[in-house]
């Protein structure tokens, strides 16, 4: 096996990854392996720990390059005739016959030898040492082959698979993950960099075309174990086939299955050409920015324009965005003068030319197809605002927060309660006729979310989409590293303003109680946040100031009434004496990591 490599692209599934590894080693002792890792955290200290006399080289990508990417990266590293492409999740066994597979491709002359795989039902297990108990337990293999053809007519692919038949060999268009390949040819043909997902299909649709002569045998197959955590979950999500057919003008893809019970239609839905304008406020973002800025230029759809607005930061911020920015004319950076985000969200929109609205903060990131999704369905619902889900961050974990509470099918402005989601701005999008010069507050705390609120009441129609479009990065997870006299009190004049602009805009008598609810369950959580003061005179002040001005909002409301948390939490912090005893306990709630934690569900 002199003249074969192993291939193989991995993203945060070393889990998976580790076994893969041993069990080539265990078959093919000496066989060249290249690994592409593009995880977040590297794998190639543990490979080197794990494997130290091994003929492995790990290259490490950058983070979430994709598939198309990876795969591309290593061909160009194969130094040998052949190389055989594997998926992280394979493991090899006697029935992974490299040497047999290649003698046909020869004798043949063919380019791509494809084989079959045996899927091994594992669900969530955590380790690599619970797959190999489970597999040796149960045994259990189910063998799955999607070799087919491909036919074209009028913008409309399909794609005929047969999964369970096995022939000893057959000329066809399109196999598995699992082949062996000329390096020269598959250098012509390489993957289409733009598809981190779905790059299957397109792979094997352009190999055709260059007549890359593809084969199947039953005499190569490889066991597959696929463990998918949270995480990796979230990767696979994404859906990057539109921008397949959009490259190729096709208008349906049509995949025909012959159990027929995976038979399913991908059609390009129509999405208008609508123009977004996504502002940033940035100040001292230097070296926080990239994930950003690379998933923003990474969009699948294109119509966007981009201002960052420079906030008199101090540090290099504004020549390292313009490195990162390069010359992508959709990007642009302005200044500010004033300080504060919302002056600084104020001058991007009032510069900004979309149809609609789309804010975000400068040291969070979006999912590549953010956009795309937020086109579809405001092409297909009219919406004037379209509210997606998120993932938060913090202490290394993720979270997946839902962007609405409740599963309403139809028109979200219909329900008052609406108003009661997370009011964040950056998992929301808003058409520019929502927004005017009243939008924007110039406090230092919940002025992003006064804009949310005054949009929804404002809008004709919300809609919800079933999809992370965003990720907040929550570094302290809302320990005392952020609590300050200024920060906690300013929350009350944030208050004052909301209602007045309610007021003037005739909208408060109608969502009375959701905006009560609103100032209430916040004066709450930050009168619990006055116990991390150091100074007893701040206490004492801000205490005062909250106890008074929450006595002045009618705490009279269903939603109040239905939440035992907050109705009790209401009890303790307007009572000096009650507040006094459990001082020293609530601290713990933001000191304690773990009790935070479970606390933080209160601050929406």
């Amino acid at each position: 096996m002199d003249d074969l490599t192993i291939v193989i692209k991995t993203l945060d599934r070393y889990i998976c990854l580790k076994p893969l590894l041993k069990s080539i080693i265990k078959k093919y002792n000496n066989i060249p392996i290249l690994v592409g890792d593009d995880s977040l955290k590297s794998c190639k200290k543990q490979i080197e720990k794990d494997f130290p006399n091994a003929n492995i080289e790990v290259y490490e990508l950058p983070h979430d390059c994709g598939l198309s990417f990876g795969r591309n990266y290593l061909v160009k590293k194969v130094k040998t005739e052949y190389f055989c492409l594997c998926d992280d999740d394979f493991i090899f066994d006697n029935k992974t016959d490299l040497e047999t597979a290649l003698n046909i491709l020869k004798e043949k002359e063919l380019d791509i030898i494809g084989g079959y795989m045996r899927n091994y039902k594992i669900i969530n297990s955590p380790k690599d040492r619970i797959i190999k108990v489970v597999q040796k337990l149960l045994r259990y293999e189910l063998p799955t082959n999607y070799i087919g053809n491909f036919k074209e007519e009028n913008n409309i692919l399909t794609i005929n698979y047969r999964i369970h038949d096995f022939p000893e060999y057959e000329k066809v268009e399109i196999v598995n993950n699992f082949f062996i390949a000329k390096t020269k040819v598959i250098l012509n043909n390489l993957w289409d960099n733009d598809l981190k997902l779905q790059e299957h299909t397109a792979f094997f649709y352009e190999a055709k075309k260059k007549n890359v002569k593809v084969g199947f045998t039953n005499k190569l197959s490889v066991r597959h174990c696929p463990i998918q955590n949270f995480k990796y979950k979230n990767y696979r999500t994404r859906n990057y086939t539109h921008v397949f057919m959009e490259k190729h003008n096709i208008k349906k893809i049509i995949s025909n299955f012959d159990d027929k019970k995976r038979n399913n239609v991908f059609e390009l839905p129509k999405i208008d050409n609508i123009l977004f304008s996504v502002i940033v406020p940035v100040y001292n973002s230097e070296n926080k920015m990239d994930l950003l800025v690379k998933t923003l230029k990474e969009q699948t759809y294109k119509n966007f324009e981009v201002i960052f607005v420079n906030n008199n930061s101090i540090d290099n911020t504004e020549k390292y965005l313009k490195k990162l920015i390069g010359d992508d004319k959709r990007f642009r950076i302005e200044f500010e003068k004033k300080q504060g985000p919302n002056y600084a969200r104020k001058k991007g929109f009032e510069l900004s030319k979309g149809e609609y609205i789309y804010f975000c903060d400068s040291d969070d990131y979006l999912e590549d197809d953010t956009l795309y999704h937020f086109a579809c369905e405001i092409s297909k619902n009219d919406s004037d605002i379209v509210i997606g889900d998120y993932i938060e961050h913090f202490d290394n974990n993720r979270k997946y927060m839902k962007g609405i509470f409740q599963n309403y099918n139809d028109n979200l402005q219909k329900h008052k309660d609406i108003l009661l989601i997370k009011p964040a701005i950056w998992n929301k999008i808003f058409k520019r006729n929502l927004i005017t010069d009243n939008s924007f507050l110039f406090t230092n705390i919940f002025e992003d979310g006064h804009i949310t609120l005054l949009s929804m009441v404002r809008s004709t129609k919300i809609t919800y989409i079933n999809k992370v479009v965003y990720h907040y990065l929550s570094s302290n997870y809302g320990l005392s590293a952020t609590c300050s006299y200024k920060n906690l009190i300013s929350l009350i004049d944030t208050q004052v303003e909301i209602k007045k602009v309610f007021i003037e805009e005739k909208k408060f008598d109608k969502y009375k109680e959701e905006i009560n609810y609103i100032f209430i369950t916040h004066c709450i959580y930050r009168m619990l946040r006055i116990t991390l003061l150091d100074k007893k005179n701040d206490k004492k002040s801000a205490y005062d100031k909250y106890l008074k001005y929450i006595k002045t909002i009618d705490k009279n409301n269903k939603y109040l009434k239905k939440s035992r948390a907050f109705s009790l939490a209401y009890c303790i912090v307007c009572h000096k004496f009650c507040f006094r005893i459990f001082s020293p306990f609530i601290k713990i709630l933001f000191t304690n990591k773990i009790i935070n934690k479970c606390f933080k569900r209160l601050d929406r």
